[in-house]
C-alpha cells in the first residue's frame, strides 16, 4: 500500500490513489449496512428476551399466596420488574453488540499485525 504511491509515473500514482479510496468507501459502506444490521438484530432479541422475563415474573408472581400481596408494596413489584428486565434489554442489547465488536476488532486486528509486522506488534503488546 505505502510503496504504490512511491512510483514515478504520476498517472499510475493517481490511479492508485483512487482505487484504495473507492475500497475504503466501499468497506465504509459495508460496515454501516454490517453493524446497522447487527444493532437492530440485538436489540430486537434484547426485547423478546426481556418480554420473556417479564412473563415469567409475573408467573411466579401470580403462584404467591394471597398473604404475600398484602405485605409488599404493589408499586414496587411492579417498579421493580421493570427496573431488572430493562437492565437485561439494555445489556443484551447496543453495549453486547458494542463489545462484540471492539473484542473482535482487536483480536483481528492483533492477528493481522502478527502476520505482516510480528517484530513491531509484539512490542506494542508488551507496551500494553
Amino acid at each position: 500500500l505505502l510503496d504504490s504511491f512511491n512510483t514515478a509515473d504520476t498517472a499510475e500514482a493517481v490511479r492508485l490513489v483512487h482505487f484504495f479510496a473507492l475500497m475504503y468507501a466501499v468497506v465504509g459502506i459495508q460496515q454501516l449496512i454490517t453493524i446497522t444490521l447487527q444493532t437492530a438484530l440485538a436489540t430486537r432479541v434484547a426485547a423478546a428476551q426481556a418480554r420473556r422475563c417479564r412473563e415469567k415474573y409475573f408467573a411466579a408472581v401470580l403462584s404467591r399466596p394471597i398473604s404475600w400481596f398484602d405485605q409488599s408494596d404493589q408499586g414496587a413489584v411492579g417498579a421493580s420488574v421493570l427496573e431488572s428486565t430493562l437492565a437485561i434489554q439494555d445489556g443484551l442489547g447496543e453495549k453486547l453488540t458494542t463489545a462484540l465488536q471492539g473484542v473482535f476488532a482487536f483480536v483481528f486486528g492483533l492477528a493481522v499485525s502478527l502476520y505482516y509486522a510480528w517484530s513491531l506488534a509484539l512490542g506494542s503488546v508488551g507496551a500494553l
